[in-house]
């Protein structure tokens, strides 16, 4: 892992403690004592670690992605439905994940940087197997404007006399790039959390 100054991993871990207790509570919640919130709370610590991983190491493990796919089917299979649900992930594939590949692998060739990690666009995929087009559409919107708040933060952060101490103790400027994995976690909860079942 990465070190990160003045303890921020130990802030990072408490934060993700304290999301994953909000988000578990929330879907009790929602869901009451289901199957269905059996899933969402497997899905949930699948997300979590997978963001907590993300922004220590900049990495999205394929073994916890191939989980949290798995986690979708099995409790499709354990429901019984899959005519529905498999048309729903079709179209997802189709009309959002194969479009959006399209138009990051054309900016990438057009401005010849990379834009999205693979990683990324893998747990894009893993998404379609969870939400409609229009909660996944909505999902990556909601993705976007936080990395956009956070980004917007970080810059006014780094003018500030702690932010400059900040980035002279980790060793210099920083490149501005960052992991996106942690967004699209955090916006599929507020999806599930507040979409409607």
């Amino acid at each position: 892992m990465q070190k990160r100054p003045f303890g921020g991993t130990k802030i990072l871990y408490m934060g993700h403690i304290a999301a994953g207790v909000g988000i578990y509570v929330g879907m009790l919640l929602k869901f009451g004592m289901t199957l269905q919130l059996i899933e969402w709370f497997i899905f949930a610590a699948g997300m979590l670690w997978l963001s907590l991983i993300d922004r220590t190491s900049c990495v999205l493990p394929d073994s916890i992605l191939a989980a949290i796919a798995a986690n979708r089917l099995v409790f499709l299979a354990l429901r019984g439905e899959f005519s529905d649900p498999f048309l729903v992930i079709l179209i997802n594939i189709f009309s959002i994940f194969i479009p959006l590949t399209v138009i990051v692998l054309g900016m990438e060739w057009v401005r010849n940087k990379k834009l999205i990690g693979g990683g990324d666009m893998k747990l894009i995929l893993v998404l379609c197997l969870y939400f409609d087009h229009r909660k996944l559409l909505l999902l990556l919107a909601a993705s976007c404007l936080l990395a956009l708040v956070h980004v917007g933060g970080n810059r006014m952060f780094r003018r500030t006399r702690w932010g400059k101490t900040r980035i002279a103790e980790s060793g210099g400027a920083e490149d501005g790039e960052f992991p996106f994995g942690p967004f699209l976690a955090a916006a599929a909860m507020l999806i599930v959390l507040c979409a409607e079942s």
